[in-house]
């Protein structure tokens, strides 16, 4: 492509970037949206970056797509406009646009940026700030990145883009960048957007510690005890029938204003692109085989069990093929799969628990095949979802060891890990009044320490067993 065309598309970029992040900073009534945790902690590695200190200036922000990362960018926009950056110092670039529509690259778009300011990166005093949004459509990205960070120390670069991604960082970018990666949204996070209610400083480590972190069920329910009326201040906020909606369609920002078909078909078509282009360019799938995982992906939302063999045989493929697709779908993080409990070998003859990452997956794609989506039963399903994303995300940031489940029949949904001790505790999650069984059961065969069952059961406590009500629980 010739270079003044990269040129003049370069400058358009700079030109149209306030008015393309000021829309996307604000709701379809033109009010600005609350900022993520997330915003906060790079607003905390930019404020160093400004106070002097260089080497903490590269973060990288994988994610499912919906769960916000380009509203952030904007909002981070917002901010270095606000501590009065110039606008040329400033540039926000989606790189799908430069790949697929103009056909040209990272090195190059950065070649026509240092032509435009008259000078290169490396030569320059000022500080730059650099918002690459999907930058895993360049399949070069890290390594041109890792180049830009070592040969100017007046960058600040943040990148967003595909999960899948973070498994493609050569070693050398992986050990200059900050990896912080952008979940769905929790319950408060979900109240704060959407209510503007603002989180209580300090709840979610006590209900972490409590929950977690106790030596004994009576501990767990004294330190939840402890905290049940600042929480329920709190809970008694919320407007009817929020935790459904959140449940339904409040995992993704840009879903819970919009009516529920509008934001079922809006996941449809990101799962859509997820499949033919995020999956097709990080693999080697022919269409049919990708045809092959959208089918996995109905067959995965409406079946509570499933296992190699009986996948394979529904879709006509090698069992190698078909665990290939599954952790495909994990690198995208349209799934996660949570392992039986016991030994690797025990793991790997025993199918692991497949998850959607968030609960709105699953309901789209049943909502597509025609099947009702708002019944008890269905809700029921949601809260498993939700909470076995939770306690994934607690095993992602290191609050719990392992996430694990009970693959005999009649055991509990989940079996956490605690970090501190290495011990047990056995999770049974229900819709509605939930019995001790399952948990005993689990209880048993673990040796756990303590049990928890998070259900509409107010809270209380039977022998080795907290009841948790799930509003509570999902404020963790």
């Amino acid at each position: 492509m010739p270079k003044e065309e990269i040129v003049q598309f370069a400058k358009k970029v700079l030109a149209t970037a306030p008015d393309r992040m000021n829309s996307y900073r604000k709701d379809a009534d033109g009010i600005l949206l609350h900022p993520r945790e997330l915003f906060f902690k790079a607003n905390e590695y930019l404020n160093n970056f400004f106070e002097g200190e260089r080497e903490n200036r590269w973060m990288l922000i994988p994610g499912l797509r919906g769960t916000g990362k380009t509203t952030m960018l904007a909002q981070v926009y917002g901010m270095l406009r606000e501590k009065d950056v110039p606008q040329e110092n400033i540039v926000y670039l989606s790189v799908d646009e430069l790949v697929k529509i103009f056909r040209s690259n990272l090195s190059e778009f950065l070649e026509a940026y240092e032509s435009i300011i008259g000078m290169p990166l490396e030569s320059l005093k000022d500080k730059i700030f650099l918002l690459f949004d999907e930058i895993h459509y360049d399949k070069n990205w890290d390594s041109i990145l890792k180049i830009l960070y070592d040969k100017s120390k007046n960058v600040f670069i943040i990148a967003t883009g595909s999960s899948a991604l973070a498994l493609k960082t050569n070693p050398d970018a992986a050990r200059r960048m900050l990896m912080e990666r952008m979940f769905p949204l929790d319950f408060a996070e979900y109240l704060l957007l959407k209510q503007g209610m603002p989180n209580i400083e300090g709840l979610r480590e006590k209900l972490d510690n409590a929950l977690f972190s106790s030596e004994s069920a009576s501990s767990a329910y004294s330190g939840l005890l402890a905290i049940k009326k600042e929480a329920n201040s709190y809970l008694l906020k919320i407007k009817p029938h929020e935790l459904e909606n959140y449940l339904l369609k409040g995992t993704l920002p840009f879903c819970f204003q919009l009516k529920q078909e509008q934001a079922f078909e809006r996941i449809k078509q990101m799962l859509e692109k997820v499949v033919y282009e995020d999956i097709q360019s990080i693999s080697l799938y022919d269409h049919e085989t990708l045809d092959k995982i959208w089918n996995l992906l109905l067959i995965l939302s409406n079946s509570e069990k499933i296992n190699l063999d009986s996948l394979a045989s529904r879709l006509h493929l090698s069992k190698p093929t078909v665990y290939s697709m599954l952790k495909t779908l994990e690198k995208c993080e349209i799934i996660f799969s949570v392992p039986a409990f016991g030994s690797v070998s025990k793991q790997v003859r025993k199918s692991p628990k497949y998850c959607f990452l968030t609960p709105i997956i699953k309901v789209s794609l049943l909502w597509e095949m025609g099947k009702p989506v708002e019944t008890s039963a269905m809700f029921g399903r949601m809260l498993e979802d939700i909470a076995a994303f939770y306690l994934y995300r607690h095993s992602i940031t290191k609050k719990v060891s392992a996430i694990s489940h009970d693959s005999e029949k009649g055991g509990a949904d989940f079996i956490i890990t605690s970090r501190s001790d290495n011990s047990k505790i056995a999770i049974e999650v229900g819709y509605g009044e939930k019995g001790e069984r399952q948990a005993k059961q689990t209880m048993k065969k673990v040796k756990a320490k303590y049990g928890l069952i998070i259900s509409d059961n107010p809270l209380s406590i039977s022998e080795d067993i907290v009841f948790v009500p799930k509003d509570l629980f999902l404020l963790a």
